[in-house]
């Protein structure tokens, strides 16, 4: 029972940042915003942190210590397991911080002059395309 707890809270850690994993960064902004912290810019936010040899790529081993670092954040109790408490609040905890950056990010988008607005449009069309380019290949 507590394996499956576990197993099942790695598994909502590691869909909550497949966006981070899911190819060449390109969050919303360019590595600012709510998509920084899930693989903005070139490699950027969360994948960027995980990948501590650089090369672009996450090994198991790359992606198991960053998610141990989490597991050890959500067991507030320090007993080594998670229970579904611990997993409940490590999830509102993640997602209140999602929302905080996201209305930080909108806030500054509003500041944004008309400029730099059509050039961070022009620059998130651009990833998209090349994300959409990238899933041809496979």
């Amino acid at each position: 029972m507590k394996k499956t707890v576990l197993l099942s809270g790695l598994v909502a850690m590691a869909m909550a940042a497949s966006p981070a994993m899911a190819g060449k960064g390109g969050g919303q902004g360019g590595g600012q915003g709510p998509g920084a912290g899930a693989g903005g810019g070139q490699q950027g936010g969360f994948f960027a942190t995980m990948d501590s040899d650089g090369n672009g790529e996450l090994s198991k081993s790359e992606f198991m210590n960053a998610h141990e670092k989490q597991f050890g954040k959500m067991d507030t109790d320090g007993n080594g397991e998670l229970s579904r408490q611990e997993l409940r609040e490590g999830h509102e905890m993640r997602k209140e911080k999602m929302i905080e950056k996201r209305e930080e990010w909108k806030e500054k988008r509003q500041n944004m002059s008309d400029e730099d607005r059509e050039q961070w449009r022009e620059e998130r069309q651009e990833r998209r395309e090349e994300r959409m380019g990238d899933d041809d290949d496979e």
